[in-house]
């Protein structure tokens, strides 16, 4: 099985690196806060995926890691259905010697950050917690302890360590910034026609007025057979209409051509657009453009249309009326009655 954010058949090639200038996380503790309790377990699948490849498809790069563990704990019918998730969504055949699960049993979920469960890890050799990642996954809502964090900060700063809290259901505070090294905030937004969820991931440290792509990704997953499928792109709006708006552009529409498919003056699409980073969809064709269009709530008939006569010529032959053939035209005008001379 192919190890990537993306599904089997899509492809990476026109996401464009926006992290090049952006150094991986630091070694200490990543909180990951935001209200994205129900979407806790997809998250979770693309941030592990995100580590075992080292990816710099997220806000931030992750780190090159030799060990990865996801720790989780609850009650044992808890435990049941977290590892049943993880069986679904696919993210369990990963497992191996560098990649492991951890599941405690409690009465009740355990609060990961505790001094009883940092204490596991101070106990640990230099070489046990040396460039390996921890995952610490708490139960919805539930706050880590301020304590917990800095102590766990200590570990992972003085041994290049990485300790990541996921925190759903945890609304921010500002507090958290000054004792965290890094944080990222997860929200649930609209998802692109074709798939069933999404959420974004971005990093405050890293937003600009000038490129709100810069510092923020949107991640759209759906269900198969097979698993969870995911495609993450740059954030471009939470406004479904403006994303197409961008693909669009980016397919080589001109500013007059996209006004008049949303009845819009074509100096306010370009105010939307700028400064914009998109990317055209994975298997993007008519029947999909279609797709998008009805979820805009706009006439799928209006898609080749456009007052610019040069735009036209961008559609495909196979989008286009084919003329009329030759003797059919002659046929008609055969049946046409005369007209009487005066």
């Amino acid at each position: 099985m192919k190890r990537a954010l993306r599904s089997e058949n899509t492809s990476t090639e026109m996401l464009p690196s926006l992290t090049a200038d952006v150094s991986a996380i630091y070694p200490g503790v990543t909180l990951v806060a935001g209200p994205y309790g129900a979407l806790s377990i997809y998250f979770q699948h693309v941030l592990l995926l995100a580590l075992a490849t080292a990816s710099t498809e997220l806000p931030i790069p992750m780190p090159s890691c030799d060990l990865i563990t996801s720790i989780h704990s609850g009650t044992r019918r808890q435990l049941e259905m977290i590892k049943w998730s993880h069986v679904r969504t696919g993210i369990a055949a990963y497992a191996n010697s560098a990649f492991k699960f951890e599941y405690l049993q409690a009465s009740t979920a355990l609060n990961l950050t505790s001094p009883e469960m940092v204490s596991r890890f101070a106990c640990k050799r230099k070489s046990a917690l040396e460039r390996s990642c921890f995952l610490l996954v708490m139960a919805d809502g539930m706050l880590p302890i301020d304590e917990g964090l800095m102590e766990l900060r200590r570990l992972g700063e003085a041994n290049n360590a990485y300790f990541i809290v996921i925190c759903p259901g945890m609304t921010l505070h500002a507090k958290y910034q000054a004792i965290v090294t890094e944080l990222l905030v997860v929200s649930q937004g609209e998802p692109d026609p074709g798939y069933e969820e999404a959420f974004t991931i971005a990093s405050p440290d890293l937003f600009s007025s000038f490129q709100p792509s810069l510092g923020k990704v949107v991640c759209n997953t759906r269900m198969s057979d097979s698993g969870l499928e995911t495609e993450i792109t740059p954030y471009v709006s939470d406004n479904l209409k403006t994303r197409l708006m961008a693909i669009l552009k980016l397919s080589g529409w001109s500013m007059q051509r996209i006004g008049d498919l949303f009845e819009m003056d074509k100096s306010n699409v370009s105010r939307k657009l700028r400064n914009v980073v998109a990317t055209i969809p994975d298997g993007w064709d008519d029947d999909m453009f279609v797709q998008w269009l009805n979820a805009c709530g706009i006439d799928p008939a209006k898609r080749h249309g456009g007052k610019n006569a040069r735009d036209r010529g961008t559609v495909k032959s196979s989008q286009t009326i084919a003329p009329d053939d030759r003797n059919e035209r002659n046929t008609r005008n055969e049946i046409k009655p005369k007209k009487k001379p005066r």
